[in-house]
């Protein structure tokens, strides 16, 4: 397809315990932030909460470090609802045919580290079953591996200290933040390109049938008991968490974890 014409920056926030090895992890955050490399400008942005529904509570240190409040996801819809509504805005701004739902021209995901789109998002498509995985969510750029091969640098790994090493301009976007973190995944990835350097994907997702995914069971209570949640916020009753099967994470993500301040 020729070089690359648009990035769409994505940064899932997600809801998350500080005991790791036994969290609930369910994206609560579902940005999109379109940007044209030709115009060099931004030309569309979704944004959408997820109501989370096998971890329907948020934890303090997720709404301390996101800011998210449980009425923002109380109200939003389910990960299954904000996915298709996601698809569609790819679709509304050209970057996806309507019938094939293939990609019309050569874009792709611009993310900071491959989790979002290899590990969150499987997760969730495998927790509801979700069987259709359409082929632009398979490659994406991983902004720090770009950023890292620009500048020699392997001590800047962070989000923040990328924005800080390139002197961007935080203005209003915050930290920890879906939209704000996507917006700056592509100011990254706009300096970069000003800079001489080769945009190009350079990641892709693969099925690890080793790995020990996170995987919910209980789900039919969680479901088909929706009035949980009313009864909690008038009586404040003690949440119950649904088993789970306990996930093993590798030492880059442990590591990564532990410099955002979740644990």
């Amino acid at each position: 397809m020729g070089e690359i014409e648009y990035l769409v920056g994505i940064d899932f926030e997600l809801n998350m315990s500080s005991l790791i090895q036994s969290d609930l992890i369910e994206v609560i955050e579902f940005p999109g932030v379109c940007y044209s490399i030709k115009k060099d400008t931004i030309v569309s942005q979704f944004h959408s909460y997820v109501q989370p529904v096998f971890s329907p509570y948020l934890t303090d240190i997720c709404k301390k470090i996101t800011k998210i409040r449980q009425q923002d996801v109380d109200e939003a819809p389910e990960f299954p609802q904000v996915l298709d509504q996601y698809n569609k805005w790819l679709v509304s701004i050209g970057l996806v045919d309507p019938q094939t739902y293939e990609k019309t021209c050569n874009w792709h995901f611009a993310t900071v580290t491959s989790f979002d789109l290899q590990d969150y998002l499987t997760n969730q498509l495998l927790n509801y079953e979700i069987k259709k995985r359409y082929a632009y969510w398979d490659s994406w750029i991983d902004i720090q591996k770009l950023f890292q091969n620009f500048y020699q640098n392997k001590q800047s790994k962070s989000l923040e200290r990328m924005v800080d090493f390139l002197k961007i301009d935080k203005g209003s976007n915050r930290f920890h933040s879906g939209i704000g973190d996507s917006i700056y995944t592509i100011k990254i990835a706009q300096k970069l390109i000003k800079k001489g350097f080769n945009i190009t994907n350079n990641d892709c997702y693969h099925f690890e049938p080793t790995k020990k995914w996170i995987k919910f069971v209980g789900k039919e209570e969680y479901l088909n008991d929706k009035q949980n949640k009313v009864q909690k916020n008038k009586k404040k009753k003690k949440k119950q968490k649904p088993k789970i099967i306990i996930t093993e994470f590798d030492q880059t993500l442990d590591d990564e974890l532990r410099s955002f301040g979740y644990y």
